[in-house]
């Protein structure tokens, strides 16, 4: 008897392990609604148009949906749906309970319908029932409904249930309640890819892969994508392996190899190819996936060669921005340092290249404004053996530039014949990041670029002329007002841009003009600003050159004659002080006005004073003309006084010179140094001095 108690014991602990150990597989709900809260939140509704009746709906007292579309023999349609994530589980399953019927009466006609289905795009949708055309409806009950689903189901964020009622009376209903979702739980892959040498120019890359489970995987698929087939690879000895034992790593000895079957399409920076390990076939189920990384840089090919390096890449912003913060209409100067490590031959041919890349791998450099017809190659001969030389780029950010984050690169290489890029070149890898941002200063935020005019005008001649407004800044403006001016010309005209500028656009406006009878012959400095919402910016000149006027018979009535003295040293940061002259060598009085031109680069603002002067004939009078020089002044800078009487020009040019910019403190620099030897010579006598005394008074 005891035997058969414990045999008993023994059959249900079994029973009660394998029911523990079927429900660890079970089902799992992915989502469930008994609408208890009484409504159909995160449902969608979507109703037949005009509908007569009532469409689903819950309250707190029913707490299940109920629809009844239709009234009074007019039919009315009403669709109750939900998106439901599956992703993550497989072997789906819908379930629910549903009531069809008519209050008081036979039920559902054969002319009304219940159906309920599902679908994983929302277009092509798989019925789970239907109720109608077959029979009359008619439930005193809920009746509970199961439905296992396909695999399509399996794994879908888009996954969908779709409950739709259609009746012609109002005492005719749906419902539905305890709707559910189940599933399980796709296991997690126990196989891993192992990078053990990554890809590039000079080596394929290598892999391995392990097993991690406790069951052999058989048959496996390895496959190697990337976005828009930017490189395409393949695999050795094969992409197909038989099995991989449990907790084991495959091969047991070496390794797999992925090397490059294309690489044409290779963007700058890293381009990624994405393995992953199937089951079966290109279709079955991913085990693993890695990333391996192909990085591009500047050379073509990847840096080749020994004998040329480049040692620094420096960036110098000279507008409004920094360094690696740049902003449109910034001048930047670029300098590349290059060295021959070579020590026994020169590198002859040796070029220089600048990239500028976005974060798509396009190389936007050519879009710059560059100063010199190279752009963005530099010669740089021959390097002898074991020396450096520098390439030097200038450019400016034009005001159409996009705003966006940016890489700067360079690269170096040789053309000589039996080299090339191919087999010598040396680059900077990643390069520099550089950011590209909007005009912050509210009298930035309009600027004017793209000024073209005639380059020659003669006297009475109509000219013509058209420009480009940028808006550099944050936000729009709505109003915007651009002033044409030369005093000289009487040119003082305004343009109004009537529909604003938005936040990076621009408009572009033209103007006309007359040369003056009276004008002469000269360069004349057409001055542009800007007035908007936010504030005023200028002035802007053509980049090209100034107007020059020929041809023009124009005799300056007034006579007027500039003289010039500079009252102060020109010290960069500081004021500077020039006195003028001005005399009327006409027979009659004149009324003078006077402006100075072409200052900006190196002066942030000048004062005229006195700005105008009415002289009788043979008079003088001296102005003085005050600038703040900019704390990056240096060398060799000029500026043009002009005097204006009736139409009549006369200009003088002002030169000035700042001493160039020293890296560092030296005893001798400057204009003392040679007070500073005087003084040493004298200190060293000096002790020569003391020491014959002390020697002669110690013989005493």
């Amino acid at each position: 008897m005891k035997r058969i108690i414990f045999a008993s014991l023994l059959v249900l602990n079994v029973l009660a392990l394998f029911a523990l150990a079927s429900a660890s597989v079970s089902a799992a709900v992915i989502f469930s609604d008994d609408f208890a809260d009484g409504n159909l939140d995160g449902w969608t509704i979507t109703n037949s148009a005009g509908l007569p009746g009532t469409p689903w709906a819950s309250t707190t007292t029913t707490q299940y949906a109920e629809a009844k579309p239709g009234f009074n023999s007019v039919d009315g349609t009403t669709i109750l749906e939900r998106v439901i994530s599956t992703a993550g589980f497989q072997t789906i399953v819908v379930k629910y309970n549903r009531q069809l019927g008519e209050v008081s009466g036979t039920g559902l006609e054969l002319s009304d319908e219940f159906n309920v289905s599902w679908s994983v795009d929302g277009v092509n949708y798989n019925l789970l029932e239907e109720t109608g055309a077959n029979a009359y409806a008619s439930d005193p009950n809920f009746v509970s409904k199961s439905f296992d689903l396909g695999t399509s189901a399996n794994n879908n964020a888009t996954f969908r249930v779709k409950f739709t009622c259609l009746t012609d009376a109002q005492n005719e209903f749906c419902r539905a309640d305890n709707i559910a979702i189940e599933g399980t739980a796709i296991s997690q892959s126990t196989l891993t890819i192992s990078q053990v040498q990554p890809m590039n120019f000079k080596q394929n890359a290598t892999l391995t892969l392990t097993n991690t489970g406790q069951t052999a995987l058989s048959n496996l698929f390895l496959e190697a994508t990337s976005v828009n087939n930017i490189i395409l690879a393949s695999f050795l000895p094969s992409n197909l392996i038989s099995s991989i034992a449990a907790n084991s790593v495959y091969p047991t000895t070496g390794v797999i190899t992925l090397y490059p079957t294309s690489v044409s399409n290779l963007r700058f920076g890293d381009n990624i190819l994405t393995v992953n390990a199937r089951q079966g076939s290109v279709s079955g189920q991913v085990l693993g996936t890695s990333n391996f990384i192909f990085r591009k840089t500047f050379c073509s090919s990847g840096q080749q060669g020994a004998n040329l390096t480049i040692t620094e890449v420096s960036m110098d912003n000279e507008g409004n921005g920094d360094d690696e913060s740049w902003t449109l209409l910034d001048t930047i100067e670029v300098k590349v340092d290059v060295d021959n490590n070579n020590n026994d031959i020169s590198m002859k041919s040796v070029y220089v290249d600048i990239g500028l890349f976005d974060n798509l791998g396009n190389d936007k450099i050519r879009n710059m404004d560059f100063e010199d017809s190279d752009e963005d190659r530099k010669s740089l001969g021959s390097i002898k053996d074991g020396d450096s030389e520098t390439a030097t780029f200038r450019f400016k950010v034009p005001a159409d530039f996009n705003i966006d984050n940016y890489r700067l690169t360079a690269k170096a290489y040789s053309k000589s014949s039996g080299v090339g890029e191919s087999k010598e070149c040396a680059d900077d890898a990643n390069g520099q990041s550089v950011t590209v941002e909007r005009e912050s200063d509210d009298d930035k935020m309009i600027v004017i670029d793209k000024i073209v005019f005639p380059s020659e005008l003669v006297c009475n001649e109509l000219g013509s002329g058209s420009f480009t407004a940028y808006n550099i800044g944050d936000g729009d403006q709505e109003q915007v007002r651009v002033t044409i001016r030369n005093a000289a010309l009487g040119l003082n005209q305004e343009v109004d841009i009537r529909n604003g500028i938005k936040e990076d656009d621009s408009q572009d406006a033209s103007f006309t003009f007359t040369i003056p009878s009276t004008a002469k012959n000269g360069d004349y400095p057409i001055e542009f600003k800007a007035f908007y919402d936010d504030g005023q910016s200028g002035p802007f000149f053509s980049s090209d050159s100034s107007l020059k006027l020929i041809g023009c018979t124009g005799s300056s009535a007034a006579g007027v004659s500039i003289t010039y003295t500079l009252d102060s040293d020109p010290i960069a940061g500081s004021e500077l002080t020039v006195s003028a002259v001005i005399k009327n060598e006409g027979s009659q009085t004149q009324s003078f006005s006077f402006d100075a031109l072409g200052y900006q680069s190196w002066a942030s603002s000048v004062d005229i004073s006195p700005a105008s002067a009415t002289l009788d004939a043979g008079e003088s009078k001296t102005i003085t003309i005050t600038l703040n020089a900019k704390d990056d002044a240096s060398g060799i800078q000029s500026f043009t006084l002009q005097s204006e009487s009736d139409g009549d020009v006369e200009t003088q040019e002002v030169e000035v010179e700042f001493a160039e910019k020293q890296s560092g403190f030296s005893l001798f620099s400057g204009s003392n140094g040679i007070f500073w030897v005087i003084g040493i010579i004298n200190l060293v006598l000096i002790v020569l001095i003391i020491v014959v005394a002390v020697r002669l008074a110690s013989r005493k």
